[in-house]
């Protein structure tokens, strides 16, 4: 049992040494952002869904005809 004892101490104390030597981390700067950019756009593209209910047809036709019309204006 004593020499177990001696054998861990000794244990420790060479591992101690061992680790206590250690060359600290480099030193290092970490930067981080982020960044937002505005310009003038130059294409757009544009879709429109127009929904008309009337009992006959040709009635909903005319009246989609008329809001797209005041649309493109």
């Amino acid at each position: 049992m004593k020499t177990l004892a001696k054998i861990l101490t000794a244990s420790f104390c060479v591992f101690g040494i061992l680790f206590a030597d250690e060359e600290p981390e480099p030193r290092s700067i970490t930067v981080t952002g982020t960044a937002e950019v505005s310009v003038a756009p130059d294409i757009c593209y544009m879709s429109f869904i127009v929904e008309s209910e009337s009992r006959k047809a040709q009635e909903a036709y005319a009246e989609n005809v008329q809001i797209m019309n005041a649309i493109n204006q």
